[in-house]
């Protein structure tokens, strides 16, 4: 495993009034980046992000990010922890999750080439 730091994340329920007040905790972990996505609303209204880390514990934490702009509309900040990266297929994209395990070394492509060693 490469090395690994201490991340620090905000999860909760973000107001989306001016001087509205926020329903956030922080939650931090020792762990590395091994995948991210960022993707826009159609209409300019907001942005998902979605970053996947690899924990100390060896498990997978998503932490996703939905953010709107629109005054009045709250954007939520949510994580999750799983087991395996199969386990969050019903949760993101296939690519972000081949962009975990190309980071991992488990994605089809690096297998071959060690074997071809």
């Amino acid at each position: 495993m490469k090395e690994l730091k201490e991340i620090r994340l905000t999860v909760g329920r973000v107001s989306g009034v001016t001087g509205g007040a926020d329903d956030t905790k922080e939650i931090k972990f020792k762990g590395r980046q091994i995948a991210s996505y960022k993707s826009y609303h159609g209409d300019d209204r907001g942005t998902r992000y979605y970053i996947i880390y690899e924990t100390e514990k060896g498990k997978y934490l998503l932490h996703a990010s939905n953010w709107n702009r629109r005054q009045g509309e709250f954007s939520n900040k949510r994580y999750e922890v799983y087991d395996s990266l199969e386990e969050m297929k019903e949760e993101i994209l296939d690519g972000l999750i081949y962009e975990a395990k190309e980071e991992l070394g488990q994605d089809e492509a690096s297998n071959k080439k060690k074997g071809e060693c």
